[in-house]
Parts: C-alpha cells; structure tokens; sequence
C-alpha cells in the first residue's frame, strides 16, 4: 500500500434504527465518524483508529444519541477531536444533555467546535481532512438557524471524496432539499441512503426515491435501518425504488450487519469486504 496514495475503509456500523459511519486511513488510522447513534457497536472500531473529526447530520437522537459516550471515551483517552454540528433549536431534556457533554468538551480542550454548512445552495464547503475532502452540500449558511419546523430539513448533506472515489451520506435529508441541489455535486459510487428508506417525497414537485438513486448513479446503495421497527422502513416508495433499480447493490444493515469497504485510491477501485 503507498503511502503516497493510501487506501481508505469505511464501515457503516450495524446500530438498528440509526446511522453511525467510520471513516478511516489505513495508513495511520486517522479516523472520521459521521454520525453517532449509540456507543456500544462503536467502541470496539474506536479502539483501533485515532478519532479525529466528527460530523454530526441533525440532531435527532438516533443521529446523536451516543455523543456524550464519545466525548467520555476521547477524554478518558487523553485524545481531541473536531465536531462539526450545526446546533439550533435545543429542545428537551435529550438535547440539553448532549449540549452540555459538547460545551464541557469545548471547555475542558477536548472538542473543536465547528458548524457545518455549506456557502450557499451552489456553494459547497470542503473541509480537508487527512488527505480526503469532506465536502458539505447543504444546510447553506442561511438554513443552519433553525429556519425549517423539521430537523431532517436542517440534515447535513455530505460527500466523502478521495481520488476518483465518492461517498454521498444523506443523513434524514427529504426530497424538498434533494430536488434544490446542483445535480453535478451529487454522482458517488456509494450512497448512504437517506433517512432509513423512508419516505422521500411529501409533494408532487419533490424528489423520490427512485429519482434519487438515479441523480447520483450509484453501484452500492448502503441502508442503516434496524429489523423490526416501528417506523416500517423501508418505505413502499423505496421498495418501488429497489425495483426499478435491480442492477445495482442494496445493503442493509438489519441483514448484514457492518458493511464495510476499502476503497484503492490509487485505482479508485472500491472492494466490499464480507467477514
């Protein structure tokens, strides 16, 4: 492996009804987490990697919940690390919990606290991080206030690049900001779908799920969703979806577990590993 051109692993982490994804160089194990629903399936990969930046998409619970854990586990380690989070509308007991655990880590060194916006609708934010873009392409600065009722329409859109590789992770974004988007920005090999296979579309004029998979054209299409739950996701409209898209990959955690991959960016080849 040159250490000119290192490969890269990335593991969408088996959490049920959540989203957790790890980021890693495996040169050096710098390490990125998007999204931390719980810290239990966690744990074991943190203790390989050096944590270095965590992006958090929204600021629902099963995006968020074990962040406190992650901020206890970095401090009991001696280590720090970037949190990009866009943090409005802090409402309940949940959210002012996990607000103090981030100021305490803000105080005591531990967290580097950054929002998370991209510049405009056209303009996306690209935050270098051991060699690899992570590129924001939406909430722009206008929308990160609290300007939308719903806080999946505040999700962090994001996409994981590194020499021709591309990884587009959705968070809970709806087919209103899907449909708003500059169609260039949004082609990736991998696409972690957004919101669990729920519903996309909620108006005529937004995006479906079908409309989604086929703006970003993806080989592998990565669903966090936990057996079981009372949301029935996937939705009907993502199983048309799956249908119509029958050349492609779907993933899903409640049946696989982790899902994990190594991308070669020397080649930008991208190799599923299966245990």
């Amino acid at each position: 492996m040159s250490t000119d051109c290192p490969d890269y692993r990335i593991v969408f982490i088996d959490v049920g009804q959540g989203d957790c994804t790890l980021i890693s160089r495996l040169v050096d194990k710098r390490a990125v987490l998007v999204d931390v629903a719980c810290f239990g399936p966690i744990f074991p990969l943190l203790k390989d990697v050096h944590l270095e930046a965590i992006f958090i998409s929204h600021l629902h619970h099963d995006h968020i919940g074990g962040l406190p854990q992650v901020i206890n586990w970095l401090r009991e380690n001696g280590s720090s690390a970037k949190l990009f989070v866009n943090f409005q509308n802090v409402v309940g007991r949940e959210l002012e919990r996990i607000s103090r655990a981030i100021h305490e880590g803000e105080k005591d060194k531990i967290l580097s606290v950054d929002p998370a916006h991209a510049k405009s609708v056209l303009r996306s934010r690209v935050i270098r991080i051991f060699g690899a873009s992570f590129i924001v392409l939406w909430p722009n600065y206008g929308n990160i206030f609290g300007h939308f009722d719903d806080k999946n329409q505040d999700s962090v859109i994001l996409t994981f690049r590194v020499g021709k590789f591309s990884l587009l992770l959705g968070g809970d974004a709806p087919g209103s900001v899907w449909s708003s988007l500059n169609l260039g920005d949004l082609k990736a090999k991998v696409l972690k779908f957004p919101h669990h296979g729920g519903t996309l579309q909620d108006h005529p004029d937004f995006w479906t799920s079908d409309q989604l998979i086929k703006a970003v054209d993806p080989d592998y299409i990565v669903v966090p969703v936990g057996k079981n739950n009372c949301y029935d996701h996937p939705s009907q409209e993502f199983n048309q979806a799956v249908k119509k898209n029958s050349h492609r990959v779907f993933l899903y955690t409640r049946d696989e577990g982790d899902i994990e991959f190594r991308v070669h960016t020397q080649t930008g080849i991208l190799e599923r590993l299966v245990n």
